[in-house]
Order: structure tokens, then sequence, then C-alpha cells
């Protein structure tokens, strides 16, 4: 099995930053595949279920899907790294309500680098796979650190800062929404004979 380090050693880090910034996520996301980073937003966080005595985690999923990429815009984008703006307000719904954030330090950007099969799905065999995390309050308070170079090796250590998890995909999602940032893998981004063909 292939090293962590060899997994991640050319992954376009800027270009996950840049989507992240942007506040892109694949909001369905049904296949956790070795050399792709993921966010895991924890269910029923927004919506705490105990204390209204019911489950609808369709509703929830649907709010975490709204607030996600609005959250992940107020909390990476340049401007707010140049004016901090406050981690308990997101704005108000069109009803007046206030959007609170997802709990950022239980929200985790998970890097997929072993398993048993190259891709696995959260519908099929219950297949093991390999993480290292951190969770997106950390990775901001690092993100603001390191400002915006290119250093593989810092960006390797920052993803894998908090430590291992270790979990099938269907596991994995029945504490968690799974989220996928989208980039294409770092093997389809070198082999692009239509734009660098010799490169």
């Amino acid at each position: 099995m292939d090293s962590y380090e060899e997994v991640f050693k050319d992954y376009p880090y800027k270009k996950l930053l840049k989507s992240i910034e942007d506040g892109k996520v694949d909001l369905d996301t049904n296949y956790v595949t070795i050399g792709q980073i993921y966010l895991i937003v924890r269910k029923n966080r927004y919506f705490k279920v105990e204390d209204y005595g019911w489950k609808d985690e369709s509703e929830d999923l649907s709010m975490v899907k709204k607030i996600l990429p609005l959250q992940l815009k107020t909390m990476f984008s340049p401007q707010t790294f140049a004016t901090p703006t406050s981690d308990d307000y997101l704005g108000r719904l069109p009803n007046g309500l206030v959007i609170k954030p997802l709990d950022a330090s239980d929200t985790y950007i998970m890097s997929c680098w072993g398993g048993s099969s190259e891709t696995a799905s959260v519908r099929g065999p219950n297949l093991p796979r390999y993480f290292e995390y951190v969770n997106l309050h950390d990775l901001k308070y690092f993100w603001k650190q390191i400002g915006r170079n290119n250093d593989q090796g810092e960006f390797l250590r920052i993803f894998q800062t908090e430590g291992k998890y270790n979990s099938s995909i269907k596991n994995l999602s029945k504490w968690g929404y799974i989220f996928k940032i989208p980039i294409n893998a770092p093997m389809k981004e070198f082999i692009n004979w239509n734009s660098n063909p010799f490169i």
C-alpha cells in the first residue's frame, strides 16, 4: 500500500483551496476515491433532533447543503482574512431567521489515501478506507499561517494534522454527510493531452 505522502505528493492543493474559498463542494457525493479530499459534516448538528423529539434527516441535509457553501466562502475568502467576520452569524434567510454556521471544529477535511479498492460507494460493500484529517476550524488557522504559498510538504503536514480515521464508507456515512471538493485527480491533471501534450 502506498503511503499518504506518496498518494498526495502531487496533489494540486492550490486548486483545492480555491474551490474551498469559492464555496464549491459536490453536494451529492456517492463515491469515495483514493487520492481525493472530502468534507465530512456530522449529521443532526444543525437541527438538534433530541431537542424536538423528531428526526427528519432530509431536512437536516437540505439545510447543511444550503449553509456549507456559504460558510466556506465566509470562512476562507480573502475579504474574511482582511476583515474578520463573526463566526456565529452567516446572514438571514428570506423569512428572517438567522443562519447559524455548522460547527467548524466538528466538520472535517478528510484525505482518502488507502483502502481495499480504488473507489467505494456509500451504497456498496462495506469496504475499509483510510483517511488523514484536519477540521475546518484548524484548517482556517493553518491557512492563515502559510498564506498562499505552494509548499507541498507544508500542505501534506496540514492535511494530516489531527490524526487518522479508518472506517468503511457505510460507517462513515452513518454519522456524517460526505461532500467531495470538486477537483480533478492529480493523474488527470498531469495527462492532459489536449492542452499540454509535451509538458
